[in-house]
């Protein structure tokens, strides 16, 4: 995500295993242009709050001017203010598929502010929560991930994204293959998978329609909220799938009964 802050000045937020890597591909880029470049990552920790009660939860951590901004701030919208006395940079994303908030802090204040927004959300019962929970949430809500569904192999317009740039006029690093695949209609695409079965799809297992092999898993796991196995993955536009088609999808050299299913799987009521 790019934050623009002011006129000439942008906040840049990479994928956390990305770091080295768009750090470089930043420098690269800017060797030809006026930019000053600060790499800050070292330097800040990221807390998301995200849930349904999540602007209740910490707008009354926040100074008091700004909690009616907090609270009406728009999604992918940010702004800066203090939150439990501590300075951070608010911003109305995280990926789950559900409302709430991605908190940039000091390094030095995160753990305080961790414990302050664990106390504040106690009588809605908010718990501590890992990446692989994060996983599974942005799973179900049909998210893409860079490393499963997003690569330098897999594009947007693979990954059903390409309304990003299709209004963009001005060139951009790879806007003329970007803009070619769009016009041609992508040969692969981003599909759902579901399945009655207690067996999970994993990364890298093949789908087969008959005895054809149609694509690659990107992305399995048990849906902790629908109760079954989801999956998203990487199948051939030739094969015409549509949701409701069944498939199988080899699974440790057996082969199981998948449903091909709209997107996304799960959608917040509110």
């Amino acid at each position: 995500i790019t934050y623009r802050l002011g006129e000439t000045k942008f906040l840049v937020v990479p994928n956390a295993g990305n770091t080295d890597a768009v750090w470089e591909a930043l420098n690269q880029r800017a060797a030809d242009f006026d930019v000053d470049l600060k790499n800050e990552s070292r330097d800040v920790a990221m807390i998301a709050i995200q849930g349904p009660k999540a602007a209740e939860i910490l707008v009354p951590l926040v100074e008091d001017n700004k909690q009616e901004a907090v609270f009406e701030l728009p999604y992918y919208a940010a702004m800066t203010g203090k939150i439990a006395r501590k300075y951070a940079f608010i911003c109305r994303t995280g990926y789950t598929g559900e409302d709430g908030f991605e908190l940039i802090v000091y390094n030095a204040d995160a753990p305080e502010l961790w414990q302050e927004l664990l106390k504040a959300g106690e009588e809605y019962g908010l718990r501590p929560a890992g990446l692989a929970a994060r996983d599974s949430l942005r799973l179900e809500a049909g998210m893409p991930l860079y490393g499963n569904e997003l690569s330098r192999d897999i594009t947007p317009v693979e990954a059903g994204m390409a309304r990003a740039f299709a209004k963009k006029d001005v060139d951009f690093v790879g806007a003329a293959v970007m803009r070619e695949r769009a016009a041609e209609g992508p040969q692969r695409s981003i599909i759902g998978l579901t399945s009655e079965q207690k067996r999970a799809a994993r990364s890298g297992s093949a789908i087969y329609a008959g005895e054809k092999q149609v694509g690659t898993v990107t992305s399995g796991q048990p849906s902790p909220t629908l109760g079954h196995p989801v999956a998203l993955a990487l199948v051939d536009t030739a094969a015409q799938l549509q949701p409701g088609d069944a498939v199988e999808v080899d699974i440790r050299g057996k082969r199981y009964p998948f449903t091909i299913s709209a997107l996304p799987f799960y959608k917040r009521e509110h």
